[in-house]
């Protein structure tokens, strides 16, 4: 940083991010809003704290500050993706799929947008444009496991199993500590009938993260399956 050019604004904003990283969210507002007071025209400083509201699941609240922010720039790549993100969490799809379509037109690379674009087509069950938007989303990143156990868990819905278990796997490679993957390919598994392999799975995962409830339920199950040898696929 050139401390020539640092703005009491500037160290403010950059305080604020930091708190948001920390998860110190109040704080990170406080910063936010007294950066917007010093300098109102500037738009990321309105998105940084409409980021702020979303993690804390205050969505209306996000809403205001990035229709804020998009009013001062309305070609803010990163602002429509947000609130893109915001509507999908709201369940407001169409609306959501409006933003990462504009965003993705700004910013055709943007992996983060075209992944989530391709959660919402999940989430609607357009099951083959939610694959594509992965598939692009990969391009960019090939090794962004996130995304690679988003196509995973795609492939898993609709049945494709092995291909969902070759993804599941991948990201274990690249991370064997990955709970979801774990955890998500030890349910593949389960649906396969595979129940040894589900509860190894599921074993491992436990684990690794001893509070989670999910899994321990579908551990729970792939008992019950295992006993009563049926397969039912949900």
């Amino acid at each position: 940083m050139d401390e020539h050019s640092v703005t009491l604004h500037d160290l403010i904003r950059r305080r604020g991010q930091t708190y948001r990283l920390m998860g110190r969210y109040e704080e990170a507002l406080t910063d936010f809003s007294r950066a917007i007071e010093l300098r109102p025209d500037v738009d990321w400083a309105v998105a940084e704290r409409g980021e702020t509201y979303r993690l804390m699941g205050h969505y209306d609240q996000a809403l205001t500050d990035f229709n804020q922010a998009l009013e001062l720039n309305p070609h803010y790549h990163w602002a429509i993706a947000s609130r893109g993100e915001t509507y999908r969490l709201m369940e407001r799809y169409d609306q959501a799929l409006t933003d990462f379509n504009q965003a993705i037109e700004l910013d055709p690379q943007s992996d983060w947008a075209l992944a989530h674009r391709g959660q919402i087509h999940r989430l609607m069950g357009h099951y083959g444009q939610a694959l594509s938007d992965f598939n692009q989303a990969l391009e960019v990143r090939p090794d962004a496991g996130w995304i690679i156990t988003e196509r995973g868990e795609t492939y898993r819905l609709i049945h494709r199993y092995d291909e969902a278990l070759t993804d599941f796997s991948h990201v274990i490679d690249l991370n064997p500590e990955d709970q979801w993957a774990i955890a998500s390919r030890g349910e593949t598994y389960r649906l396969m009938g595979r129940y040894d392999d589900a509860l190894t799975d599921f074993n491992h995962a436990i684990g690794l993260w001893p509070d989670t409830d999910r899994i321990a339920a579908e551990q729970g199950h792939s008992h019950h399956s295992s006993n009563s040898e049926a397969s039912t696929d949900h």
